[in-house]
């Protein structure tokens, strides 16, 4: 009996590795879908340059307020289902 418990102490030295690797895996598929859900522009980093560029405008005066919503309704990504 104390045989068997020892060879498969000895057999699972794998057994941390792949529970570590395991969990780092998951912590960065949860990160990936989190940001494919939500994208950069969700946290207020990044906008494209279509959006930029329209909201200069609306500030400058050169379109209206319904245009820029429109406009705006049309430059943003669908929602995801």
């Amino acid at each position: 009996m104390l045989t068997l418990a020892h060879t498969v102490g000895e057999g699972a030295y794998w057994l941390g590795p792949l529970i570590f690797f395991g969990i780092i895996i998951l912590f960065w598929a949860l990160a990936a879908r989190r940001w494919r859900k939500h994208g950069w522009a969700h946290h207020g980093h990044w906008k494209s340059a279509g959006m930029r560029i329209l909201e200069e405008r609306y500030a400058k005066g050169e379109i209206e307020r319904s245009e820029f919503f429109d406009r705006k309704k049309d430059l943003q990504p669908p929602p995801e289902r």
